[in-house]
């Protein structure tokens, strides 16, 4: 049932107290607000790039003059947020939507109706100031946001202009968590959560003012700017569900880390960290002397079904168990093992490399340090995907070491001219040149972790 956050009867109160802000999303809010602008501008424009959207970082005690390209940044809390856009504007239709809890108005868009609750759980201070269009008139209402009493609604009133709106987020609560941070983090966040925008090019006009920053932020340039080379774009199929899958290769730092975004409602909702489960993707790769770190972004229908209400988990199971039917949904596990392999081949020559100096490096490492691994280096293959390119030696011998026991339980009866001087098992002499002994493999994790 709809309740309605303009009347008497609702506990508002106890739906913010009971409403979870995101972890490991100090901008929640923030980025929630500018979505909101996202939508407000798709309904005005065909043409979403028509629209435009700013987001000013208020500081507390902040410069009045930018800093300067060089200067030392100044640690200053960030005092609340301004968000402005020319969409449609708070019209009757949309008014009523906002002042219904969990509303079902933007259910195409993929909205939940609760990111501007999100706003009173962060914000002690919400104005909304809106412009619309009745025909060919123009009207004018603002009202503020708060609890207990929902929206206090002002007088409407005939105007100029064009349709459009600001909304005032101010006196960050304590839960509120990006309070502390920079303006080159505050970019850095808002990019992430709209990557998949930005590399569609879908993404409006949008603006990040900060007194602290260098200068006005356009998101899509510094999208753009951060690219290295052309997307690969892919489609593949888990369990019968299509998926899209658009691989970008971009500079830090921007992208930290070689990443795949499962992505729903045009943003980010959770990420796999690649160097988790392949030691390949450990460090930058370069395309010819660029360094970059891959940044994969997979949608579909299925994710966009799955999505939390606080768009930060899918309501997917990590793996699954026995043998579901191939219609059911898939897990977690398998939606990014189908897309690691787009990007292992979307990479693929970049990698090559990757391998090669893991190789030498390890030759190396045999050849200098460990002979006594020579006989077993045939049978061990490639091993980039357990050693990184930046190895160290204990991490090499650890891996050899296993290797070693490995290439033993599958060929026991063929010794090797080292036997003679005493084993570790059967048929190959051992004597370790780095100690004390302890194997630490490649890392492990769930198949899926949440942006941080």
């Amino acid at each position: 049932m709809e309740t309605d956050l303009g009347g008497v009867d609702v506990d508002l109160a106890g739906r913010i107290a009971n409403l979870p802000l995101p972890a490991k999303v100090p901008l929640a809010p923030v980025l929630e607000a500018i979505a909101n602008s996202i939508d407000a501008v798709r309904e005005r424009f065909s043409d979403p790039r028509k629209g435009t959207i700013e987001l000013e970082v208020v500081r507390a005690n902040a410069p009045v003059v930018a800093r300067k390209a060089g200067e030392p940044k100044p640690d200053i809390a960030i005092a609340g947020f301004v968000i402005r856009d020319n969409g449609v504007g708070f019209n009757d239709e949309n008014l009523a939507a906002f002042r219904k809890s969990d509303t079902t108005h933007k259910s195409k868009q993929g909205g939940k109706g609760v990111g501007r609750l999100m706003w009173l759980k962060a914000f002690g201070s919400i104005q909304v100031d809106s412009q619309y269009a009745v025909g060919d008139d123009v009207y004018r209402r603002h009202f503020e946001f708060a609890v207990p009493g929902g929206v206090a609604l002002a007088a409407e009133e005939p105007c100029g202009g064009e349709p459009g709106t600001t909304v005032k987020l101010a006196l960050p609560r304590p839960e509120f968590r990006g309070a502390r941070l920079a303006a080159d983090a505050v970019v850095s966040h808002v990019l992430g959560h709209f990557l998949q925008q930005c590399s569609a090019g879908t993404l409006p006009h949008l603006t990040i003012r900060d007194p602290l920053g260098e200068g006005d932020v356009v998101l899509a340039d510094e999208f753009d700017r951060q690219r290295v080379g052309p997307a690969t774009q892919a489609e593949f199929k888990v369990r019968g569900h299509s998926l899209s899958v658009t691989v970008d290769r971009l500079r830090a730092p921007v992208a930290k880390a070689h990443e795949i975004h499962l992505y729903a409602v045009g943003r980010v909702v959770t990420t796999l960290r690649l160097s988790t489960t392949d030691k390949q993707f450990s460090a930058a790769l370069k395309l010819g002397d660029e360094p970059f770190f891959v940044s994969a972004l997979v949608g579909g229908s299925v994710l966009e079904g799955a999505a939390s209400q606080e768009r930060d988990h899918f309501n997917l199971l990590d793996e699954c168990d026995g043998e579901p039917g191939p219609l059911e949904p898939p897990s977690l596990r398998e939606i990014y093992g189908q897309a690691t392999e787009v990007v292992r081949s979307a990479a693929a020559n970049e990698l090559r490399a990757v391998s090669e100096t893991v190789q030498q490096k390890v030759e190396a490492f045999v050849e200098n340090q460990a002979p006594q691994y020579r006989p077993i280096l045939r049978h061990l293959g490639d091993l980039s995907s357990q050693l990184s390119a930046n190895a160290s030696p204990s991490d090499i011998d650890d891996i050899l070491h296993r290797g070693e026991r490995d290439v033993e339980r599958s060929v026991p009866d063929q010794p090797t001219p080292e036997a003679h001087h005493g084993t570790r098992g059967v048929g190959f002499a051992h004597v370790h040149p780095l100690t004390p002994r302890r194997f630490v493999g490649p890392a492990r994790a769930s198949a899926c972790t949440r942006p941080g």
